[in-house]
């Protein structure tokens, strides 16, 4: 069995990832697995490299499979979208805490679930893509057609993608004038969020070309294995490295303790959770002092 240049990659995504899932289980037990948790994403992340790998491997047996192409094809595509929810996690904290300190809320849970709206249409989207992918208007059955070829969905859900990442950029530029706002032990976050971003854009701007471009460097199957390495699955494990670091700094927040926009639910069915997340902060700005004494949803009582 031949092991090609694919195949070795997966392997070390293999070595790489089967150890950095069980530290993101360590920190998502420590930190709670709640989807609105950034860390609960580094793992989704871990486990999406991780199956990804093993539908790569497993070509080797079945080499004629379209069905194990296409696997790959959305796994490699959905991989953006733990990253895009994982940083957007780890920023509802900060802005929590700043809302909590601020006399009138700086960002609201409408602003994060937006941004959460466009990345699952963009996942959405991008696995309907991958599934309809190579397929010809014209019925053509032309060898020279790229069976990985992109659809319109593709398009529109790195649309959604590029939409999401913008909103990050102007949420975290709107958040840096009231760093100081935020206790001296979360302020990691700060710095971790500002390595990431450049990191996440690499990997966005990666998939931009595969999917507008696709072709030369830039095609999804036979590019040149060192642009995805380095433009993809190298700048995602910095990516769930920075956060997995942060997230065994930094103390837990307790659910009573979190702030509405990190504790928001994905769904609203449940009332009595909805009326006491709603977003409400209280009147008080007076500093926070001692520490994780009291956290963002100790302020509720002013609507957001």
């Amino acid at each position: 069995m031949h092991l090609g240049t694919s195949s070795i990659i997966a392997i070390a995504e293999l070595v790489v990832y089967i150890p950095a899932i069980i530290l993101a289980f360590f920190v998502c037990a420590r930190h709670s697995f709640s989807r609105s948790s950034g860390w609960y994403y580094t793992f989704t992340l871990c486990l999406i490299r991780i199956v990804g790998a093993v539908c790569q491997l497993l070509t080797l047996a079945d080499t004629t499979s379209v069905g194990l192409v296409k696997a790959v094809l959305v796994l490699n595509h959905i991989g953006l979208t733990p990253l895009l929810l994982s940083t957007l996690g780890m920023l509802s904290r900060i802005v929590d805490w700043i809302n909590a300190r601020s006399s009138s809320p700086l960002l609201s849970v409408t602003h994060f679930r937006l941004a959460q709206l466009f990345v699952v249409l963009g996942a959405v989207f991008g696995i309907i893509g991958a599934v309809n992918s190579g397929s010809s208007s014209n019925g053509s059955n032309n060898s020279d057609i790229d069976p990985s070829s992109p659809s319109v969905w593709s398009h529109v859900a790195v649309i959604c993608y590029v939409v999401t990442y913008a909103m990050l950029v102007y949420m975290i530029f709107r958040s840096l004038p009231f760093v100081q706002m935020i206790p001296p032990q979360e302020r990691i976050l700060v710095p971790a969020i500002g390595l990431a971003l450049p990191l996440v854009f690499v990997r966005l701007l990666y998939q931009v070309l595969i999917v507008f471009v696709h072709r030369g460097t830039f095609s999804r199957l036979n590019g040149p294995i060192l642009v995805q390495v380095l433009m993809s699955l190298v700048v995602e494990f910095l990516v769930v490295t920075i956060f997995l670091l942060v997230g065994l700094k930094l103390d837990r927040l307790e659910e009573s303790e979190q702030g509405p926009i990190l504790s928001r639910p994905w769904k609203n069915r449940d009332k009595r959770r909805r009326k006491h997340r709603q977003g409400v902060y209280s009147e008080s700005a007076a500093p926070i002092t001692g520490g994780h004494e009291m956290g963002p949803g100790a302020y509720m009582g002013r609507g957001v």
